[in-house]
């Protein structure tokens, strides 16, 4: 019984000799795989749909980093926020408290296009009225970050189409080229301080970087006031910010020169606070207020703004609603203006690579709160389309009127801008 077990069993692979003539085959079972493979997709299975990537305004805002003036910021000259019917331009990437991985990271937006502008006075206003059309170059912004010991980060941006303005070289209120130059140090969320030059912490919509905002200016009051009256944009300092978890809450104080001139020299002080509450889930309600201290000369100023924003977000809607009131220091005539402002955008997704974001913007500017006839309404509307990784089509009709019988002290000029514009952020 044994010797007929043993030569009933198959000889094993490895001791097989094959035969000089015609081998016998034996059948050999597979080794048995350590996982089954995964069954095939069903040839009819809908691939999800990606949305595109495109940033929104964001529900928090936070301070700018790359940052985060001069509407210079969009090179040739036009809507510097001059006061002559000029809508403010101050551009910057706005980052906040982002948390990166450590490295070195080089970004750039480009945004170019054709715009035609017509304008004409109103009232006792005496400007001659124009029209001009071209092909321009808005920004060539580039961008360079790193991170250092997950406690220091470094962030310097540069503006190359200032190379395309007339303004360089003149009595610019922004060093050309130059935009933001930071070295921050980050311990914990709690606490962080920033010194080089950076944006003042100063309105919800100056904070906005021009790649996720929907509109191509700021606006009237953001030209007068917080840029050519230095209560926003650029400067050079320290800022101290951080976020608590409870209450959900920022916080930004920052202690900055209260000007740049090429021409005027100014000494002095800006002491600048913001303060950003997460009420609820997609509404954050913002406060910040700002002293203002320069000597000029034998004079010696002393000036205070102060305002406040409300963001909602809903779904793919998104709302602002934002109101400063502040002094105009280097105005004359113009002891302090007034401006409030209400902005709608939605993204509705068109197909895995594109939305269509329609957008609307409603602004009142008052640029001598002390008498009338000073006021002017602004209105955009848009219709952008948002590709795929940050690219964006703007055509966009902006309209200024000028509020009742308006007198020769409103800087502002009724206009038409009609405004094709291309953005690309790398």
């Amino acid at each position: 019984m044994f010797l007929l077990w043993v030569l009933s069993v198959p000889t094993p692979l490895w001791a097989q000799q094959a035969p000089p003539e015609t081998p016998v085959e034996q059948p050999v079972a597979p080794p048995e795989s350590p996982q089954a493979p995964a069954a095939p997709a069903p040839a009819d299975a809908t691939p999800p749909v990606a949305v595109p990537v495109v940033a929104s305004p964001s529900s928090e805002p936070g301070v700018v980093e790359d940052a985060e003036g001069k509407d210079k910021d969009t090179g040739k000259g036009k809507g510097k926020g001059k006061g002559k019917g000029k809508a403010s331009e101050a551009e910057e990437p706005r980052t906040g408290d982002d948390e990166r991985t450590g490295g070195l990271s080089v970004g750039a937006r480009l945004m170019m296009g054709f715009e035609y502008d017509r304008e004409r006075p109103a009232g006792g206003q005496t400007d001659p009225a124009s029209s001009e059309y071209d092909f321009e170059i808005r920004q060539i912004r580039l961008s360079v970050g790193g991170d250092l010991a997950d406690l220091f980060r470094v962030n310097v941006s540069f503006e190359l189409a200032d190379a395309l303005d007339p303004e360089v070289g003149a009595a610019y209120q922004s060093p050309p080229y130059l935009r933001t130059a930071t070295i921050e140090y980050r311990p914990s969320r709690e606490f962080r301080l920033r010194v080089g030059r950076f944006k003042r912490p100063f309105s919800h919509l100056e904070l906005e970087s021009a790649s996720s905002l929907p509109i191509l200016r700021r606006g009237l009051f953001n030209g007068l006031a917080l840029e050519d009256n230095q209560w926003g944009d650029r400067a050079i300092g320290v800022m101290a910010s951080g976020r608590l978890k409870e209450p959900k809450l920022r916080w930004y104080l920052s202690l900055t020169n209260p000007a740049w001139s090429s021409t005027i020299d100014t000494q002095g002080i800006d002491v600048t606070a913001r303060v950003e509450w997460t009420l609820i889930k997609g509404l954050v309600l913002g406060a910040n207020a700002a002293y203002k201290n320069i000597e000029l000369g034998n004079d010696t100023l002393e000036d205070f703004g102060y305002g406040g924003d409300a963001t909602l977000t809903l779904g793919d809607a998104h709302f602002l609603l934002e109101a400063n009131d502040v002094a105009l220091p280097f105005e004359t005539g113009r002891p302090r203006g007034l401006g409030a402002l209400f902005m709608f955008d939605y993204e509705l997704p068109l197909s895995d690579s594109w939305a269509l974001q329609p957008v609307f913007f409603a602004e009142y500017a008052d640029a001598n709160t002390d008498v009338l006839q000073n006021e002017s309404l602004r209105l955009v509307f848009g219709a952008n389309l948002l590709g795929y990784s940050g690219f964006r089509v703007m055509p966009q009709v902006e309209l200024v009127r000028s509020i009742g019988d308006t007198s020769a002290d409103n800087p502002w000029l009724e206009s038409e801008r009609y405004s094709l514009i291309f953005s690309l952020v790398l």
